[in-house]
């Protein structure tokens, strides 16, 4: 039967997007130290501040942490990246520390404070610092120096938000906000605008922002502070809530036992809340879109930190369908290169056929039947283990009229006239009653269009090629001892992988029994499934010299399974 196949770059589906609370939460690290208040990115370094005046960093977007050496024994509240690249900790009895290598090594600097200083942020060529008592100071790069200013207040002041025009929101204790202009020397006094402590706050502008904070308190407000409106999120309820932090419309709430999500500039909220356990989390950060980090304390024992994958895998990079003849008519079996996951693994993919049913398919390919005279679209998309659905790939592809088979059939144990077969079929020697496994008559050949008969080395190769033994042809011995010997027949292309007893090294298999080393599992799996190892084929060492070697394949890109399927359409073929 001949085949035919079809390729397909991948295309995008815009039907089907990426949302960020699709995703499921990764933990990073635990245990480095007892609790995380502050934590601040740069690139592929993040670092973190808390308890007993210690830090941590990571130079791998959290994969792993290492502790710095301790510069005091303070508590550290918050950090801030500013805008020379420089991470700047402050905690208590006005204790300031820098680094200006990726948090490694710190300084020490004073501003001039007694006060535990609670809260800082940065935002171009300004900067403000918040702290016990209302103490204040503000930054301006022309002058580079902290300056004191009294804010008009005297409760304790927990958040600030540089606005990086000179302004700045601050929220402290009793619901107090204040808005802070002209680098800190004017304050509008908003009063108390709730009953609890304001723990952390954000605004979109001068006008549209949120405050959090103890007992449940979350508020929005659209008119710079005059009113606002309680936001109702379910699992919310008295849980404490210790920052909020924004890339865009997506948004995140870090509290006890609970981490808010909105990717609508907080219409709606959803809630992964941890009721049961002890974690607190008192910080969060975004670093983009897709990369976000909440990081706290298990019951102020153990540090946490971890990581939001809301990113779906990539599309399969190509898409191939094989059918009967050009037509692709009968059946019809789809093919596709494994899809990429940045920060998962890809758990199953999920398969269309002319918008009908979606099905979960566990592998690379799928399989079906007689599909109507016509154009079809099929189009596939891998589902990450985090539960994001990754982007699609799609083929349009016509099915055409087949015609109907008028080549003659052989049947099981047929014997050929005259002792004599076509060539192209599958031939042995009659066996008489009662023969014994072992006897010569039992070898089966293919006789190929070379003229010569040659040897399937065992079943297991014998059955890459052939679903059963019903079409051999039993032939006379003078018939057989006519045909030249010809090389064994090896594995079919692409259907298995294979390895040589003696020797650890798994192939793949091209035409013409070309072997090529397969450089890692992370590449088998990406080419043969998770289950990779259950399609390997160990070869007996005698046969050896049935085969020729070729490049090692780096990655699935090298060695596309569906293609070098396809790649011979007959056995004839693989001579």
């Amino acid at each position: 039967m001949k085949r035919s196949i079809v390729f397909l770059a991948m295309i995008v589906a815009l039907s089907v997007p990426v949302s960020v609370l699709a995703g499921d939460w990764m933990v990073q690290e635990t245990g480095s130290m007892s609790s995380v208040r502050g934590v601040a990115f740069d690139g592929d370094a993040l670092v973190a501040v808390g308890n007993t005046g210690n830090k941590m960093y990571s130079t791998n977007e959290g994969e792993t942490w290492m502790l710095a050496d301790k510069t005091a024994s303070v508590w550290w509240y918050d950090l801030v990246l500013d805008e020379t690249g420089a991470f700047v900790a402050v905690g208590e009895s006005g204790s300031m520390n820098v680094s200006d290598d990726a948090g490694v090594t710190w300084s020490n600097v004073s501003i001039g404070s007694l006060e535990h200083l609670y809260a800082i942020d940065r935002n171009g060529s300004y900067g403000y610092i918040v702290g016990a008592n209302a103490e204040v100071y503000y930054f301006v790069d022309s002058t580079n120096t902290w300056t004191n200013v009294d804010p008009g207040v005297t409760e304790h002041l927990y958040a600030v938000q540089d606005m990086g025009d000179g302004t700045a929101w601050v929220g402290g204790a009793d619901g107090r906000l204040l808005l802070a202009s002209q680098s800190g020397v004017s304050w509008a006094n908003k009063g108390r605008v709730a009953t609890g402590h304001i723990r952390g706050l954000h605004f979109f502008d001068g006008s549209e922002g949120f405050i959090v904070g103890d007992n449940g308190l979350f508020k929005s407000t659209d008119d710079g502070g005059v009113s606002w409106s309680t936001v109702e999120v379910d699992g919310l309820s008295g849980q404490d809530l210790y920052s909020i932090e924004a890339v865009g419309d997506l948004m995140v709430v870090a509290g006890e036992t609970i981490i808010l999500r909105s990717s609508d500039a907080g219409e709606t909220w959803v809630a992964d809340t941890y009721a049961d356990s002890n974690y607190t989390f008192h910080a969060a950060v975004y670093a983009s879109s897709s990369e976000l980090w909440v990081a706290g304390t298990d019951f102020d024992v153990s540090s946490v930190v971890w990581r939001f994958d809301g990113t779906g895998p990539e599309a399969p990079s190509a898409v191939l369908v094989s059918g009967e003849d050009e037509t692709l008519s009968g059946d019809l079996e789809f093919f596709w290169l494994a899809a990429e996951d940045a920060e998962s693994e890809v758990d199953y993919y999920v398969v269309n056929l002319d918008g009908g049913e979606f099905i979960d398919v566990d592998g690379l390919s799928w399989s079906t039947t007689d599909l109507s005279e016509g154009s079809h679209l099929f189009s596939v998309f891998a589902v990450d283990t985090a539960g994001n659905e990754g982007d699609v790939a799609f083929l349009d592809f016509e099915v055409s009229a087949g015609e109907e088979d008028t080549s003659p059939s052989t049947g099981s144990g047929t014997t050929a006239n005259e002792g004599e077969a076509a060539v192209s079929s599958l031939i042995k020697l009659a066996c008489d009653e009662g023969t014994d496994a072992n006897d010569p008559c039992k070898a089966v050949y293919y006789y190929a269009d070379d003229g010569k008969r040659h040897a399937f080395p065992n079943e297991q190769v014998f059955f890459t090629w052939f679903d059963d033994f019903d079409s051999v042809v039993e032939v006379s011995r003078e018939f057989m001892s006519s045909l030249t010997l010809g090389a064994n027949v090896t594995y079919h292309p692409g259907t298995k992988m294979v390895k040589f007893v003696t020797v650890p090294t798994v192939y793949a298999v091209e035409a013409q029994g070309v072997l090529r080393a397969i450089a890692s599992e992370d590449v088998a799996a990406s080419m043969y499934g998770e289950d990779w190892n259950t399609k390997i084929d160990d070869i007996s060492d005698a046969f050896f010299g049935n085969y020729t070697f070729g490049e090692s394949i780096e990655s699935a890109q090298d060695f596309w399974v569906g293609s070098v399927m396809m790649s011979v359409e007959s056995l004839d073929e693989n001579f």
